[in-house]
């Protein structure tokens, strides 16, 4: 199907920056891709009910180097083509693999009564939407008992099922997890980044901040 897309328009692919104008402390930010094209045949290939059917995958070539712009999964269904023997534009979205975990659910991931590292369940979440990023950098802004990080903590899966034991999306779940640190998790098209939100509006520092880069396995563990 490559061979038969051609791009549309002065700006055929646009990358979107998804954030909140009123949540400065947004603890996910993901993004999405615009992609219009042209073409006369019924690319019913786009067609897809799976949250993770069609990978959407955005590089810039310089010479012999590549740079990953973005990577995501196309919006279930959401393209639009007209039925006509013409020339038809084509407008597509695609969004990351964070904004993809609004479509999966904790319970599909981990059991509702137990403790389990934030690391671990991090990289459990983070595998069920993984592409080709294999790389995690964590700032190293929480710390406790001899250089325990945030990754380290206990957390209770009991407090993803609200009263009438539906589960919470692993987007809720990881949001909710971050923001209690004032944590952000975003994708730079490479890597995942979380990174302190507080550091980021501490304008007047001057102070040289610390990551750690954790390796994705296939399995999620870190």
């Amino acid at each position: 199907m490559t061979n038969d897309l051609t791009f549309a328009g002065k700006m055929p692919v646009v990358i979107n920056k998804n954030t909140s104008s009123t949540d400065l402390f947004e603890p996910i930010k993901s993004n999405s891709c615009d992609i219009t094209i042209v073409s006369n045949k019924i690319l019913s290939d786009l067609y897809t009910s799976d949250k993770k059917g069609i990978i959407c995958k955005v590089e810039k070539i310089t010479g012999e180097k590549t740079n990953t712009l973005f990577e995501g999964y196309m919006t279930p269904n959401t393209y639009s083509q007209h039925i006509s023997p013409n020339l038809d534009s084509i407008e597509m979205t695609a969004i990351d693999p964070l904004a993809t975990l609004k479509y999966i659910y904790i319970d599909s991931i981990v059991e509702k009564a137990q403790t389990i590292k934030f690391g671990v369940l991090l990289g459990k979440i983070l595998s069920e939407v993984m592409v080709d990023i294999k790389y995690l950098i964590v700032e190293n802004t929480v710390t406790y008992d001899s250089n325990q990080t945030v990754l380290d903590l206990q957390v209770q899966t009991s407090n993803f099922w609200d009263e009438g034991d539906n589960s919470m999306s692993c987007y809720d779940v990881l949001a909710e997890c971050l923001r209690l640190f004032g944590l952000t998790i975003t994708l730079t098209g490479e890597y995942y980044v979380i990174y302190s939100v507080i550091t980021d509006h501490n304008f007047g520092s001057s102070n040289k901040r610390n990551f750690t880069r954790y390796g994705i396995n296939d399995d999620g563990t870190l």
